[in-house]
């Protein structure tokens, strides 16, 4: 097993774009902060939010690096269908597709974790270059502790969640597209209309983890307990897919 995670580690940096995909998740954090920031001196005026509010959200946004994370980890297993590496790594690992799965689960999980020390390093960062140039200052309080906690357990976990999607849809265009559609458009789409429902989906489950500030969200042992079933559900998909397709 050992020599089995060394190669998959390994393969975790082959090609560009593991390093593609972190700048993606920066550039949309930093468009969305940027955004929320500049109209959050109106708000302070006003009276309708506070700075402390507006550090929390320059802090939180950087959770888009979770999509990032989430691609990578489909990418990472359907690249292999694609070019046909499957079928060696399936050789490499004995023929137990069962380790070769949970070897691409730790590989991806150990670069999902540098994706979120990234993440959360830009994020403890943004307040204090982005807030003073619209003449706010940050503050920092506890909660936004909190918040950075959950921006990396979330990037984190999109990692393994990821690779899930890649061995059920086997297909680089299928996994990213489901991924970002279902993150972007179906779920958030979902939960406006129906959110007792919606707030049980994976990523509106992760929503409580950084402490989002919406009231329907789930608590955060809650959404622990989601996002688990979430991971394991998709584990045993996978694992009944993979064991009674062909490998090609």
């Amino acid at each position: 097993m050992r020599n089995l995670l060394t190669a998959e580690t390994a393969k975790t940096t082959a090609g560009k774009f593991w390093l593609a995909l972190p700048m993606i998740g920066l550039a949309l954090g930093a468009i969305t902060v940027l955004s929320l920031v500049s109209e959050a001196e109106t708000g302070i005026t006003a009276g309708t939010t506070t700075a402390a509010a507006v550090t929390e959200d320059a802090v939180r946004y950087w959770m888009t690096m979770h999509l990032s994370a989430a691609m990578f980890g489909a990418l990472f297993v359907t690249r292999e269908y694609a070019s046909g590496v499957i079928g060696r790594s399936i050789l490499i690992s004995g023929g137990n597709r069962r380790r070769l799965v949970a070897a691409k689960l730790v590989a991806a999980t150990v670069m999902g974790t540098g994706y979120a020390v990234l993440a959360t390093a830009v994020a403890a960062l943004a307040p204090w270059a982005i807030m003073p140039r619209y003449g706010i200052e940050p503050e920092w309080t506890t909660r936004t502790w909190q918040v950075l906690a959950g921006v990396f357990v979330v990037t984190v976990l999109s990692a393994p969640w990821g690779v899930l999607i890649g061995w059920i849809t086997r297909s680089p265009v299928v996994s990213v597209g489901l991924l970002v559609v279902a993150t972007m458009g179906i779920e958030p789409y979902l939960t406006r209309f129906a959110p007792d429902v919606g707030r049980f989906l994976p990523t509106i489950a992760m929503s409580s983890l950084y402490l989002d500030t919406r009231p329907y969200l789930l608590p955060v042992f809650g959404a622990v307990a989601v996002i688990a079933a979430w991971l394991l559900a998709a584990w045993l998909l996978a694992d009944r897919l993979l064991h009674r397709r062909d490998v090609l």
